[in-house]
Formats: structure tokens, C-alpha cells, sequence
């Protein structure tokens, strides 16, 4: 496709955005930014696979198993990345073929050449546990701190203040988690964890709660607000995650919001100088209500 007819539909689409014209939602979401500044929003239909250099080696990843990838919106000296669901790939993105749009009106071929960046994102799946066959399968912890479940609640005897209990998959892009917390002290819920002293955490104890995070994440704390929680009381926290933003809510009431250092991890729980308990953790697609 010739590039002038390419920036014609790309203005053709732009106009219908405008308008309130938006493509079907989808699975997927794909933003190209082109050289004219024009943005094509829809899905990718190809190319199927992205591939980056990495310490002289060439890695190949499946869309299949992408989360998130960004290339080319980053200053010059920060590598491309992808984020899959066991790990995250910093590198430098091959020759990349050119991309296929599947805008909700049509399969629109942008040459590659006419690319500025890209960002791709696929939705977090839907995962829900209340702990009520009493394991912890998916689950690993760092650290000497213990975590049993008993009577369908998980429970922390915290002894340490980087022991963590991590889920297994990587997350990233937009996801929302609610989880029953109950603390006599200090409690966290984590995401974007990267290991036992690098994770964004929303700390709860008794009067106050707020967004923490690396370096040093237990005890930098980048936004606090005084909330009326209760020592031993259970308390429903909800987290909307937007790569780097953060929403809170506990019992229903919007806490406030931060802006945090990492956009992609692990999540997971912590307790620090007394032990705490969880319950009918639910992690969801999407911003949520």
C-alpha cells in the first residue's frame, strides 16, 4: 500500500474517533503512532511475532504470550520491551515486517518505515481465589515468613520485611484486584513485583493506607491517606492498576490515586510486625466499576 493512501485512512479513522465512530472493543489493543503523527487504534492482525536483540543474541516472541510490548516511545537510550507471562524481555527489536490493523472498519497495512512506535496489550485473564481447598498451588513465598490457610483464609506470621508471597504469572497493562484484608499492624497487597525488595505495594494498617514503592518500596512511601480501618477488622480493598497509575478504594470509598516507578510484575501479599490474613482475592481484566 502506498504511503499517501495510508495516511488518507489514517485521517479517515482519526475523523471517525472524533465522532465517537470507536471500533468494537476487542480482545487485544494495538496504538501505532506514524511519522505524520497520526494514531491507528484497533487490533493486530500481524505481524504475529516480535523479535529483539538481547547481549548480542536474537530472542523470538510470540504475540500468543504477550502482555505488553513497547517499542520505538522510549528515548534512544532505554531498550524496547515485552512483558510475557513468565518474564520481561529488554531489548532492541529486529527488522520488524510491516503491521496490519484491524481497525473495526477494515484491515489497514502500515509499512514499517512509516512507524514511530507501537504498544500492544492484551488483557489480564480473569483469576479468583477464597483459599478454600487450603492450599497455596500457584503460589511461592520468599523469605523465612510463614503462610498457612486454615478455614479458607490465608494468614501471614511475617518475619521479615522483604518476605513476599508471589503469584506466579506476570501482569501488566490494566487489570483491577480486590482482596479481604485483615491486620492487627501492617499489611501489603503487591503488584509489579519484581523480587523481595523491588515491588509496588498498597500498604493497610489500622487508620492509615497508601501506595509504596521501590527503592527500598517498604519504606518509601509515594502517597498515604488516613482511612478508618481498624485493628482485627476485615476491610474489602480494591486496586485499579493502569500500567504505571494506581486507583485504591477500601469498603466501597475511593482512596485516592498514585503514579509508580514500574508498570509490570508480580502480585501478591505481605505482612510486617504482625500477622495478617487474606481472603477472596479476585484479579480482573480491564478497570473494572
Amino acid at each position: 500500500m502506498k504511503r499517501a493512501v495510508v495516511f488518507a485512512l489514517a485521517a479517515a479513522l482519526a475523523v471517525a474517533v472524533a465522532r465517537g465512530e470507536n471500533p468494537p472493543k476487542q480482545a487485544e489493543s494495538c496504538k501505532v503512532r506514524l511519522q505524520n503523527g497520526s494514531v491507528i487504534l484497533g487490533t493486530l492482525a500481524a505481524p504475529r511475532e516480535v523479535s529483539v536483540k538481547v547481549n548480542g543474541a536474537t530472542r523470538t516472541v510470540s504475540f500468543d504470550d504477550v502482555w505488553f510490548l513497547q517499542i520505538g516511545a522510549v528515548k534512544e537510550e532505554e531498550a524496547d520491551r515485552i512483558v510475557t507471562s513468565q518474564e520481561t524481555i529488554e531489548g532492541w527489536t529486529a527488522e520488524m515486517p510491516d503491521f496490519r490493523i484491524d481497525t473495526g472498519y477494515g484491515i489497514l497495512t502500515i509499512p514499517s518505515a512509516d512507524v514511530v512506535s507501537v504498544v500492544f496489550r492484551r488483557p489480564v485473564k480473569d483469576m479468583a481465589f477464597d483459599f478454600s481447598r487450603g492450599g497455596l498451588d500457584g503460589w511461592t513465598s520468599t523469605g523465612k515468613s510463614a503462610w498457612t490457610v486454615a478455614d479458607g483464609v490465608l494468614r501471614t506470621e511475617p518475619a521479615g520485611t522483604g518476605d513476599m508471597l508471589l503469584l506466579a504469572p506476570i501482569l501488566g497493562g490494566t487489570f483491577t484486584l480486590e482482596v479481604d484484608v485483615a491486620c492487627d499492624n501492617w499489611a501489603a497487597i503487591l503488584f509489579h513485583a519484581q523480587g523481595p525488595t523491588d515491588s509496588c505495594a498498597f500498604w493497610l494498617m489500622p487508620g492509615t493506607a497508601g501506595f509504596y514503592a521501590n527503592p527500598d518500596w517498604t519504606n518509601h512511601a509515594v502517597r498515604t491517606w488516613p482511612v478508618p480501618t481498624v485493628a482485627g477488622t476485615t476491610a474489602h480493598v480494591k486496586l485499579a492498576v493502569d500500567g504505571t497509575r494506581a486507583k485504591a478504594w477500601i469498603d466501597g470509598t475511593f482512596i485516592g490515586e498514585a503514579i509508580l516507578p514500574s508498570d509490570a510484575g508480580r502480585v501478591g501479599f505481605a505482612g510486617w510486625t504482625a500477622p495478617a490474613t487474606f481472603d477472596n482475592l479476585a484479579i480482573r481484566g480491564g478497570e473494572g466499576k
